[in-house]
């Protein structure tokens, strides 16, 4: 029986304290989004692990003989790729036409940073940018010169010697060997080189 209560019907009898369920959205839980979430979460995950991925970062293809083939074309002078051990990775090969300059820097197999580095248009500003702003070294008073194939190198070294460089000064042209490595990969570079001219 139902008795009509100031404009609407209430429940009386057996209807009373008897609630009826929710429909839709309504009636989920907390528990029931949880469970959502975690489905979708799970296929996520589950689609991350199936795509594939490259096994590490993507090398990039440094092309020496396009900037040296450039350098030569721009300045002149002839040059030839140095002929460094496999091992070695080349990580960059530049050449800036205002200085007139080619840079080809390697990784040694020692994971060790090494560059070579010429110009015929020598500056006393482009050795020190060239060297990491290094500075002859000098033993008891005079720049350290050594000898190797006939010919001298001065022997350069930055403020805080953690980068060494091998400068050679011929009358048209400065060479520069340096890097992280140690003094005898240098002069394995410098012997890479061919004769730049």
């Amino acid at each position: 029986m139902i008795t009509h209560v100031e404009g609407r019907d209430a429940p009386t009898g057996d209807q009373a304290g008897v609630r009826r369920p929710q429909q839709g959205f309504a009636r989920k839980t907390a528990l029931d989004m949880a469970r959502t979430m975690a489905v979708i979460v799970a296929c996520g995950f589950a689609i991350f692990a199936l795509v594939p991925r490259p096994d590490g970062p993507a090398e990039r293809v440094i092309d020496i003989a396009g900037v040296l083939g450039q350098a030569e074309s721009d300045s002149g002078y002839s040059l030839a790729a140095p002929e460094v051990p496999a091992s070695w990775r080349p990580t960059s090969a530049r050449y800036d036409a205002g200085a007139r300059a080619v840079h080809i820097g390697y990784l040694t197999e020692d994971g060790e940073y090494v560059t070579v580095a010429y110009t015929d248009a020598p500056h006393p500003s482009w050795v020190h940018r060239t060297t990491w702003d290094g500075r002859p070294e000098v033993q008891e008073g005079k720049p350290v010169v050594l000898q190797h194939d006939g010919r001298d190198w001065e022997s350069w070294v930055t403020a805080d010697s953690a980068r060494r460089s091998l400068v050679r000064n011929d009358a048209r042209s400065v060479l520069v060997v340096g890097g992280t490595a140690t003094r005898h990969d240098l002069w394995e570079l410098a012997d890479a080189v061919p004769e730049w001219q």
